[in-house]
């Protein structure tokens, strides 16, 4: 099954992994095929990992998965973004030209947990383009999506946006993440047509922990993978 939990609605996912489940139960092999780690570590107990076409290796599950995504972040880190940028596919209507996230005016991947940090996007419109959008996904480290922003999510009618250069800058707000990894994929898409950037923009963000939250119990590890200030009304009565 190559990719089958990439399409359908929630009953049809949960539909497919039951009949799954069924057909393992009876004693025959299952190959499910996906990029969805969370997916392949909640159906797999073995996985086979291909790299450019070819094998490269295979084992339990959670070793598995935790080299790949560990390649992945690896090669983002230590590409220039200059040279990810240079390998995307050309596109008629869109050109990413430059990306960089920044913190108290530089920038960085290693983030400050409790300051806001802005992703910043310059790009050009090389033709009118009706729904043309820049987003970007934030994933956790088992590759699942915690946050997914577009350049114009509050738009209330479908623009058309007339060539030239544009400059768009998402705001995070600080005591939002974790002190953690995650990946940011910075992409660009035309509504319901394409997307212009294939596999898009990948940069590893770290974030050190610099919040006040917990100061009390130092040794309280963060089992979340965001921790936002939540604001609590404490009484005795």
């Amino acid at each position: 099954m190559d990719e089958v939990l990439a399409v359908g609605d929630a009953a049809f996912q949960k539909k497919c992994l039951g009949k799954m489940g069924e057909v393992a139960e009876s004693g025959r092999t299952v190959l499910f095929v996906s990029h969805n780690m969370k997916a392949i570590m909640n159906l797999c107990n073995r996985v086979i990992w291909l790299k450019n076409g070819k094998f490269n290796k295979s084992g339990d599950t959670r070793s598995i998965t935790e080299d790949y995504l560990q390649d992945s972040l690896c090669a983002i880190e230590n590409d220039d973004i200059s040279e990810i940028i240079a390998k995307l596919p050309e596109d008629p209507s869109l050109k990413i030209n430059h990306v960089a996230i920044v913190q108290n005016g530089k920038t960085k991947n290693h983030i400050l947990s409790d300051r806001a940090f802005s992703i910043e996007i310059d790009y050009s419109i090389l033709q009118n383009a009706k729904g043309i959008r820049i987003y970007f996904d934030l994933l956790d480290n088992d590759g699942t999506i915690l946050i997914r922003s577009f350049n114009d999510e509050q738009a209330i009618h479908v623009p058309v946006i007339e060539p030239g250069n544009y400059f768009s800058k998402a705001i995070i707000p600080g005591n939002l993440l974790a002190p953690t990894n995650y990946e940011l994929r910075i992409r660009g898409t035309i509504y319901n047509e394409r997307s212009c950037t294939g596999d898009g923009i990948g940069i590893q963000i770290v974030v050190e922990d610099t919040s006040n939250l917990n100061r009390a119990y130092p040794n309280e590890p963060v089992r979340s993978k965001l921790r936002p200030i939540i604001s609590w009304d404490n009484k005795k009565y």
